[in-house]
């Protein structure tokens, strides 16, 4: 696997980063519990299209819907999501590859209680990815929600007016 590297066993013009690996795990063992845990699911997705909400009218309603925000906006969106069951556990954050968190976040949508992902925390690839961004990605019901009820979120309060002119 890439993140234990090829070693001695790699080709010569083989990229040093791969040689060694990306470290992501002491042991071989341990990443390969780590990708037997990963929730692959069975259900066919033919495609998945990333897109705008502008864009979706011509598209479809998304199974999830992933974001880019930054630490202010990833707080809002968590705060938002314990609005609407009153719980403190609303967003999970495992490690995993940059689009871990899609497959995470399918995972939720027939969960009783679905829960967000947060991601982008893979660091080999951060480097490409917004400086100041992780991501969050929930199935679309869950989104929903949050929009339906944005007048009656932290979204309206000073704390988020005095934030926002950070933004």
């Amino acid at each position: 696997m890439l993140s234990q590297g090829f070693g001695d066993q790699a080709p010569p013009r083989m990229p040093v980063h791969m040689k060694s690996g990306e470290r992501f795990f002491c042991s071989e063992d341990l990443a390969l519990k780590w990708r037997n845990s990963m929730p692959f699911s069975e259900k066919g997705y033919p495609r998945i299209v990333f897109a705008p909400m502008s864009k979706w009218e011509g598209i479809g309603i998304p199974d999830v819907v992933y974001v880019f925000a930054d630490p202010d906006q990833i707080s809002a969106l968590v705060i938002m999501l314990g609005s609407h069951n009153g719980e403190a556990l609303n967003t999970l954050a495992p490690f995993g590859a940059a689009c871990h968190s899609i497959v995470y976040a399918v995972d939720q949508i027939v969960k009783e209680k679905p829960m967000a992902i947060m991601g982008l925390f893979d660091i080999s690839q951060r480097r490409e990815a917004l400086a100041n961004s992780l991501s969050l990605t929930m199935p679309y019901s869950l989104w929903e929600g949050l929009s339906d009820d944005l007048d009656k979120s932290c979204l309206t309060t000073h704390a988020w007016k005095e934030i926002e002119k950070r933004l």
